[in-house]
Formats: C-alpha cells, sequence, structure tokens
C-alpha cells in the first residue's frame, strides 16, 4: 500500500497529468493490484532512464515477474490504465522496456502457463515453510525443468 502511494507520488512529479482523480478513476476500470503492477512498471522505466540502468532495471524487472503468478500485463491494459497521461510514444517505450524485460509482448490479459502457476506455489510453499528454495527443490524429486525456474 505504501509503495503504490509512493509510485505515484513519484510518477506524478515527472508527470504532472497523473493526478488522484485520474488514480481513481483507472482503479474503478481495473483492481488495484494491477494498477500498483503498472506503476512499478512506469517507475522503473522512469527512473533506470534518468539513472542510467536499463540493464539492471531490466533484469530486475524479470526476476519480479518470474516470481510472481499473475498474468502478464498486456499493451492494451496499460493504455487502458492511463489514457491521456503519457504521449503514445512513451507509453509504448515503457512497455517496450517492460516486455523485453519479462520476454513476453501480450496484446491482451492471458494467464499464465500451468507450468508457472505450478512454479509459483512450490515455491510460495517452500517460503511459507521457511525451506531454502534451492534446496527445497531439489528435496522435491521434480524433473530439472521445474528446478530451474
Amino acid at each position: 500500500e505504501d509503495d503504490y502511494h509512493l509510485y505515484f507520488l513519484q510518477i506524478s512529479s515527472t508527470r504532472p497529468n497523473l493526478t488522484e482523480e485520474r488514480l481513481r478513476k483507472a482503479e474503478k476500470r481495473m483492481k488495484r493490484v494491477r494498477i500498483h503492477q503498472m506503476l512499478q512498471i512506469i517507475w522503473m522505466h522512469i527512473d533506470c532512464r534518468q539513472q542510467l540502468c536499463t540493464e539492471a532495471a531490466s533484469e530486475a524487472l524479470r526476476l519480479i515477474w518470474c516470481s510472481v503468478p499473475d498474468a502478464y500485463i498486456s499493451f492494451k491494459e496499460i493504455k487502458r490504465a492511463f489514457p491521456g497521461i503519457f504521449r503514445a510514444e512513451e507509453l509504448k517505450n515503457i512497455y517496450d522496456f517492460y516486455a523485453k524485460a519479462v520476454g513476453e509482448f501480450s496484446e491482451s490479459v492471458q494467464p499464465r502457463s500451468l507450468q508457472h502457476l505450478c512454479r509459483s506455489i512450490i515455491r510460495s510453499a517452500l517460503r511459507e515453510n521457511q525451506i531454502w528454495i534451492p534446496e527445497g527443490l531439489r528435496q522435491t524429486c521434480l524433473q530439472n525443468q521445474f528446478n530451474r525456474f
């Protein structure tokens, strides 16, 4: 919750037309957690361009999205969430940064693969039981394709 507001403040300081009113309108169209994910992507893009750390930010974004079961953000979804806040070219650059990092360009929102969802659930269960992930995965005797994730 604090991150949500922090991302909003950081982005709105560089994009004054991102207002609380516009954010509330977006929250009526989609879930707040989804908007939070988009704000995180937008802030990472803005910040990494200012700090010239695109590769590190891209890798961080990839790791974040490898660890969550949520559907990838689609280009239509991000356009719908923030109409009139970013120029079309800027929004495309933000989305391209995200799509390149996660290795997925999605036209529409689709669930993640069953394999990815299983990996997320296994990792979550290991974390909840305070089992270190590499060792815990070896103990499960799963196929190597699951261990590599």
